[in-house]
């Protein structure tokens, strides 16, 4: 990704929303491989 990267927006989304997760649930990943927050790795 670079500077002005029209996916960036949703990376962003993704960490703030990984990083909610985790404090109300202890796990920063979803198992639904069609959510945000799946641990594709």
């Amino acid at each position: 990704m670079e500077y002005e990267d029209e996916r960036m927006t949703e990376a962003v989304k993704s960490y703030i929303l990984q990083t909610v997760f985790w404090r109300v649930k202890g796990d920063p990943f979803c198992q639904n491989e069609g959510c945000l927050l799946y641990n594709s790795h």
